[in-house]
């Protein structure tokens, strides 16, 4: 996954769509990795040299389109890792980390569903 698609999708300025379609095939393998425990979880990226910012905003923007459908619990988690793992995005502050990290990792901290995905959006 080229990151800095990811931050136009966060920016609002393109559609999660075509990532999606490029991505398949990584978040596939990711799925596939929980069920095996105690291995590891791949993210595929490719880091383009650029530094963004991600604040309530972008948080809310990832979480809106879980909340419409427009990605799955996998597909929020796998772009929520790579926001969290990348050197390329910044975190606003100790609140927006906690909601990626919340995101990210749904095992340590609860299922990815509407009703907690609106909790974390809400809270922001």
């Amino acid at each position: 996954m080229n990151l800095h698609d990811l931050a136009n999708i966060l920016r609002g300025d393109a559609s999660p769509d075509k990532l999606l379609k490029s991505i398949s095939a990584e978040v596939s393998a990711y799925r596939e990795a929980f069920r095996k425990r105690g291995s590891s979880r791949p993210i595929y990226v490719t880091e383009d040299n650029f530094h963004f910012v991600v604040g309530r905003d972008e948080v809310k923007r990832l979480c809106s389109s879980f909340l419409n459908g427009v990605i799955n619990e996998w597909e929020l988690q796998y772009l929520a890792n790579a926001i969290d793992l990348s050197s390329s995005f910044a975190i606003e502050d100790e609140e927006i980390s906690e909601a990626i990290s919340q995101l990210a990792d749904p095992e340590t901290n609860h299922p990815l569903n509407t009703v907690s995905v609106r909790g974390i959006c809400e809270r922001l």
